[in-house]
């Protein structure tokens, strides 16, 4: 019987782990950085978008984005602002991206 309770206690356990999920568990990518003006004043409500993606955000109030989520690496940050020339930006996660956005 107590070999039994134990094969039984076992199977509920693995069940158990089968439904947790491995996404908490990895690495997050994220790409993260600055955006500033002529004058290296922080521009808040830029938006930034990672190329091919639905992941993007906008800067807060000193300039600064994060995006979280990403499934690579590397990738193309496409930077965009009412009053500023559009960029695109080469970008690797982990290493900030400090843009200086022109008129």
């Amino acid at each position: 019987m107590r070999k039994l309770l134990t094969l039984f206690s076992l199977l509920v356990l693995g069940a158990v782990l089968a439904f947790i999920p491995t996404k908490g568990f990895s690495q997050s990518i994220i790409y993260s950085g600055k955006i500033t003006d002529a004058d290296g004043n922080g521009v808040p409500n830029i938006t930034v978008e990672l190329r091919g993606t639905n992941l993007g955000t906008s800067t807060n109030n000193l300039g600064i984005f994060s995006i979280p989520g990403a499934s690579k690496s590397t990738g193309v940050l496409e930077i965009s602002g009412v009053g500023y020339a559009a960029q695109s930006v080469n970008a690797t996660a982990g290493s900030p991206v400090n843009v200086t956005l022109q008129i």
